[in-house]
């Protein structure tokens, strides 16, 4: 490589290594709605188990007729669908499922900047691999994390945008079991 060459590469790497830091950021803050989330379907789920007594009185005693049990079993229900729907969401959103190989069409990809490839590859190759190589990963690195940040804030929004059922649900269910049980 030339001397003439060196700034626009390093210009280049420059920006391709805050674009990856952007990217990396992106995703922290994926992670902090979604464990916000967590929190919030969790402090739900944990007031209707403490109300689960009732709730199963409703089902089991005689004196509730069968219209009321319907109508408690449908919210119950819709909540729990919720609810599950959103843990499967927040799995998704912790633990991305993207494959780089499949992600980029290379059957054989092996990164030299990846952590768990440049162990495997050892020293020696690695200290072979030149600055078009690694630059050409990063563009790729790039890429894949772009891609896992995409499918995580997916996650999160639909996660969001389920919240709104959610409470609903709650709430009518909480009442409900304040009413009929009451």
């Amino acid at each position: 490589m030339s001397k003439n060459n060196f700034p626009f590469h390093a210009e280049k790497i420059e920006f391709l290594k805050w674009q990856f830091e952007y990217v990396i950021d992106q995703i922290k803050v994926a992670d902090n709605k979604i464990n916000f989330l967590l929190a919030v379907y969790l402090a739900l789920l944990s007031i209707v188990v403490t109300q689960i007594r009732e709730i199963a009185d409703i089902f089991i005693d005689a004196k509730y007729c069968l219209g009321q049990k319907i109508l408690c079993g449908i919210f119950c229900s819709f909540f729990i669908i919720c609810i599950a729907i959103s843990f499967a969401l927040v799995v998704k959103t912790v633990m991305p499922r993207t494959d780089p190989k499949k992600i980029l069409g290379e059957e054989d990809y092996k990164s030299p900047i990846f952590w768990k490839d440049v162990a495997d590859i050892g020293h020696e190759s690695f200290k072979k691999i030149g600055l078009e190589e690694r630059y050409s990963d990063l563009e790729k690195q790039v890429f894949i994390t772009s891609s896992i940040a995409k499918v995580k804030f997916d996650s999160v929004m639909k996660a969001y945008i389920l919240l709104g059922p959610t409470l609903i649900f709650f709430l009518i269910l909480v009442i409900l079991v304040k009413v009929i049980g009451g």
